[in-house]
């Protein structure tokens, strides 16, 4: 039987399904979450040499805090890439971490994980979050495509000690 031109539209007009889900992160996937942190931030313009045992404690920290806005992307149940949020009370909403395994970045991930960081913050009643990125990092053009802006009222501010 002729599939109609209805059925025809409406079978190419679908969305592929992506190869990867975005769930809950959960203890057991922090060695996993780790892995992606410091690959990740390994490369140019970071050139960050984190250890998997500091990453995992930095973001074991953010997990024991508040599990439930801390997030994992996942591919055949390798873990690919990571979000880890934080509030303040009712005051401040941050996106601490958010890293996505070289291989798999444009892919759709990064765009994932930060939908899903919003969703739930925005759940919670928050209107605005904040997140801190390398002006000459790729991941700026990805921030800023997603509606977030530089406010040149606010600078971090570092010390060596």
């Amino acid at each position: 039987m002729a599939e109609s031109g209805i059925g025809r539209l409406f079978r190419h007009s679908q969305q592929p399904t992506p190869d990867f889900t975005v769930r809950p992160v959960a203890p057991g996937d922090l060695s996993g979450c780790a892995a992606v942190y410091v690959e990740a931030f390994a490369d140019p313009p970071y050139n960050l040499t984190w250890s998997l045992q500091d990453a995992e404690e930095l973001l074991g920290v953010f997990l024991q805090r508040e599990p439930s806005l801390c997030f994992c992307a996942e591919a055949k149940r390798t873990v690919i890439g990571i979000a880890f949020c934080s509030t303040v009370a009712r005051y401040r909403a941050t996106i601490e971490e958010l890293a996505v395994l070289p291989a798999w970045q444009g892919k759709g991930v990064g765009k994932a994980l930060l939908d899903k960081c919003l969703e739930e913050l925005r759940g919670r009643g928050y209107t605005q979050v904040d997140l801190i990125a390398n002006l000459r990092a790729p991941a700026m053009r990805f921030y800023e495509r997603n509606g977030f802006r530089v406010v040149r009222h606010y600078a971090v501010l570092v010390k060596d000690l």
